[in-house]
Parts: structure tokens; sequence; C-alpha cells
């Protein structure tokens, strides 16, 4: 018997002959501006599929590869004590910033020219030679680590195309309520609404994410992705000669004065997100 097993996909309502918006009901969540939703095939757009299903791992393959070579900026929204992450990558100065906040406090670093600066708690910046090559707060810079965590077990369709940015994307969609046996509760469920949106380069432009359980709570992540970095937006508390040498400071549009980032490196530290649990379908266990 499986541990999971599905039950009907909600499906996605579209008006005849016209275009849709992008989510089945009104969120409560204002933050995400619905997205006019075309129709038909993503032309231009490589999807990866396997069995008429999208090949997520694939997608997520292509996303990691095509930022492996550019400038970028990264921002991941979730909900509890792990807030809001952020990551600038500058390839052509190799200069990284991440920063995170919380409805506590942010905190951050950057990386650049071999060396590593954060701010101390009473202001002051601390400077450390960069010789593991790790960057804190992040598993990856892609995001490669977390879009597979919370994207990976679900069953996503290309419902048509949209546009982020002036740029087509393909929107991938799943929509599922799973039911867990036999415990912890064998009456919860739990309501997966997914959308993500990859452009030709295959780069995920944007991910609005939801897990909500019938017991009660819910698990939200979100993930903006802009291409085509100038530079790095060098935090106040840093001198901007020590990474750039003294180049006027630019902040990209759209993109805030805080965080930085580096080249991406294997995933060290995955203990450091919460696990998520186990959702499969009816594949075959051996029995105990």
């Amino acid at each position: 018997m499986s541990r999971w097993s599905a039950i009907p996909v909600l499906a996605l309502v579209l008006g005849a002959g016209c275009a849709g918006l992008v989510g089945d009901s009104p969120s409560p969540d204002r933050r995400v501006t619905p997205v006019e939703l075309t129709s038909g095939p993503p032309e231009g757009i490589d999807v990866p599929t396997e069995g008429g299903r999208v090949d997520i791992d694939r997608v997520v393959a292509r996303h990691e590869a095509a930022l492996a070579n550019r400038s970028f900026y990264r921002r991941v929204e979730r909900e509890g004590t792990v807030g809001v992450r952020e990551v600038w990558v500058d390839r052509d100065a190799d200069v990284v910033r991440v920063k995170q906040s919380t409805s506590r406090a942010a905190e951050g670093a950057v990386i650049a020219g071999g060396r590593r600066y954060d701010r101390r708690d009473d202001g002051t910046v601390r400077t450390t030679p960069d010789a593991s090559g790790d960057v804190p707060f992040v598993l990856s810079l892609s995001g490669d680590f977390t879009l597979r965590q919370f994207l990976a077990r679900y069953e996503y369709r290309t419902v048509g195309v949209a546009r982020r940015g002036g740029d087509p994307v393909a929107v991938l969609r799943a929509n599922e309520t799973l039911v867990y046996l036999p415990d912890p509760d064998p009456n919860e469920t739990v309501h997966v609404r997914s959308r993500v949106y990859v452009d030709r380069r295959g780069v995920v432009r944007f991910v609005d994410h939801r897990e909500t359980f019938s017991s009660g709570g819910s698990r939200v992540f979100r993930m903006t992705v802009e291409t085509g970095l100038d530079r790095v937006p060098i935090p106040s508390w840093l001198d901007d000669t020590a990474v750039y040498g003294g180049r006027e400071r630019v902040s990209p549009p759209g993109v805030s004065e805080n965080g930085a980032v580096r080249r991406d490196r294997p995933d060290r530290r995955a203990t450091t997100e919460p696990a998520a649990r186990p959702l499969t379908r009816d594949t075959p266990r051996p029995a105990a």
C-alpha cells in the first residue's frame, strides 16, 4: 500500500474563448499580482516533458545551467522564521551578496576578491579570507536545491503562456489534493497550488507555491529571478571601493539595496532547510 494516495486534481477554469488568470480563486495574500494567461503551446520555449507531464527535474537542471554563467538577482519569500533571502551575483566581477531578512532582523555578507565581508553587531565590518567558498544563508546560488525540495514531488502540466518583464514565459501548473496514509492523521489532506514560470533560456523566472494542510497551517514558497544584473548593489555598511575599486555604485531597477552573491557551489548544508514531508503517489513499497 502506498504511503500517499492522490484524489482528483482541482482544475484551473479558463473562460471559453478568452484569456484567464493564473490562479483558481482569489488569494488572501495580495502580494502576487495575477498574470494574464494565453492558452496554447509556448512557442519558442522548450519545456521538458515525459509521458505527457512536465519533467520538473530537467526544468530545474536547465535553470541551474542557464544561471551558471549569467549575472542575476534572486529573491525567495518564505512564511515563518525563514523570511526573505536575496542573492545578487555579478559573474564578470566575481562578486556575490547574500541577505536574509526576517521580521526581527536582517543579516548578510558580501564575497569578493577572495574575501568575505560581514557586519558585526556594533556596526563594524569583519573581513575574513574566503577559503571555503561557501555562501552563507543559501544552499545554492541558483536556488536549484530549494526548487527541487518544493516542486519535485508534484505533477506539472504546461497550461499556456504569460509575460514577465516583457518576455514570454511558459506557465506550468500543479493543483493536487493528497491524502496521507496511515499516520499521523488518516484524515489529513494537503492541498497544493503551484505555478512555475519558465523563459526561453530555461530560467525559472517566478514560482508561486502554496501547500495547505487540512489540520491547519501552510507552507508558502515564492521565488523571483531577474537576469542581466549589471552590478551587485553594495550595502551601506561596506565601502564600495573594497569591492568595485571606486566605480560608481548602481542600483539595478527592481533590486533593493541589500545583499550579495557568488559562483555556484555544491549544496553542503542541506540540513539548514526544514525537511519537506515525503509526498509520493501510488508507488509500491516492500512490505515491512
